[in-house]
């Protein structure tokens, strides 16, 4: 059974390797969904122990972030930015 956070979309006929990833932050609680240019095999090989930069190498290190933990970028940003 693949896991409950990801489904998936086809956004076009000739192109389906895009997937709709659902994931709760683990800083926030909130959840999100986000569009990434992945497919179910990339995301399985991942499961199974696969390193996600392997698994996934064309998203970017905040799509994986999203993907491994629910942390959006902006949230990274504002829980570890110094303050002046």
């Amino acid at each position: 059974m693949f896991p409950s956070f990801c489904s998936c979309i086809h956004l076009s006929p000739w192109y389906n390797r895009r997937m709709k990833v659902t994931r709760t932050s683990m800083f926030t609680g909130i959840t999100r969904t986000i569009d990434l240019p992945i497919t179910e095999h990339d995301l399985r090989a991942w499961n199974n122990g696969m390193l996600i930069q392997n698994a996934c190498p064309d998203l970017t290190a905040d799509q994986r972030e999203f993907i491994m933990t629910g942390v959006t970028s902006e949230e990274w940003e504002e829980t570890f930015s110094e303050e002046a």
